[in-house]
């Protein structure tokens, strides 16, 4: 998803840098993801940041929320020491609809069934009109070299389950469940925006 959303930018004249987080929890894997990032850009010619976290949660489910502070923790950081404007981040349909129905489960209100929005303040998602397959079929057309995160296969998080035996259990009844979901996000936000107004 984010080399997808590498060659757009850089097809497309924009200006930008790359910022990768490595949790270090895949061993050999983490690092090679990193290297592979660092050499794209050098490649390229973009300049690339970096950062190695050390996640201190045994529980699966404070990992991801420590994984996701880290995260965010550092491109804020990174972004008020350079200047930068726009934070982008490759969340694709999928993404969308696998939190959606993640909230839902787990218990939300209005605000949260609007999963995310693809701009908000200065976070743009410009992915999240695509699908994982559309997102896959672009890097192939192109021969762009990537790599994938076998962990995102396996079944040990919530959301690898809602992502690999949920949603293609429902897409056989409900073909497009993805657009559908994304639809109504869309307008459970417009909904909130009224109730703010």
């Amino acid at each position: 998803d984010s080399v997808c959303l590498f060659h757009l930018l850089l097809n497309s004249g924009y200006s930008f840098a790359v910022a990768h987080v490595n949790y270090q929890l895949r061993a050999e894997e983490s690092d090679a993801d990193e290297q592979f990032v660092l050499k794209l850009c050098q490649e390229n010619g973009i300049h690339c940041h970096t950062h190695k976290a050390n996640l201190s949660s045994s529980n699966q489910r404070s990992i991801q929320a420590e994984a996701r502070k880290i995260r965010y923790d550092f491109f804020e950081s990174l972004m008020n020491e350079r200047a930068l404007d726009f934070l982008l981040t490759a969340h694709h349909a999928g993404d969308l609809t696998e939190n959606a129905l993640f909230r839902f489960i787990r218990g939300t209100g209005l605000r949260g069934l609007q999963s995310f929005s693809q701009v908000k303040g200065n976070i743009i998602r410009p992915l999240l009109g695509w699908s994982k397959a559309q997102i896959l079929e672009y890097l192939e057309r192109h021969k762009y070299r990537y790599r994938t995160d076998e962990s995102n296969q396996g079944l040990k998080y919530s959301r690898n389950k809602i992502r690999n035996l949920i949603l293609p259990a429902m897409e056989e009844d409900l073909p497009n469940i993805q657009k559908r979901i994304g639809r109504s996000t869309e307008l459970l936000q417009a909904d909130y925006d009224l109730i703010q107004t």
